[in-house]
């Protein structure tokens, strides 16, 4: 995963934007929004939310933090790694429930 694709990805969890329809989109945001309340420690949502939505730079969240720049991108990367399981599973559930013609009601965690 490069930077360029993460931004784009975690540019949409806060966002909302992308090409799709309004719904779609309001959606995915949504779900990724409630992948980080309850996927994620509470250490990586803050890290991933200073970086990706306030556009900070991993030596600043350290010394935001008082701790060393790897431990930031080391606990950033595992957050991705813990988001990205979730999404994926959350979406292939989301395609077959589709298939299957099941109601959003039933589509619900």
């Amino acid at each position: 995963m490069g930077k360029a694709y993460d931004r784009e990805i975690f540019g949409l969890m806060f966002s909302g934007e992308s090409s799709e329809n309004p719904q779609e989109k309001a959606l995915k945001a949504k779900l990724f929004r409630s992948l980080i309340d309850s996927d994620l420690t509470n250490t990586q949502k803050c890290y991933i939310i200073a970086y990706y939505k306030n556009n900070m730079k991993i030596c600043e969240i350290a010394q935001l933090f008082n701790i060393a720049p790897s431990t930031v991108s080391r606990t950033i990367n595992r957050a991705k790694k813990r988001l990205f399981r979730a999404m994926t599973g959350r979406e292939l559930y989301y395609r077959y429930s589709k298939t299957r013609g099941l109601s959003d009601a039933e589509n619900t965690d």
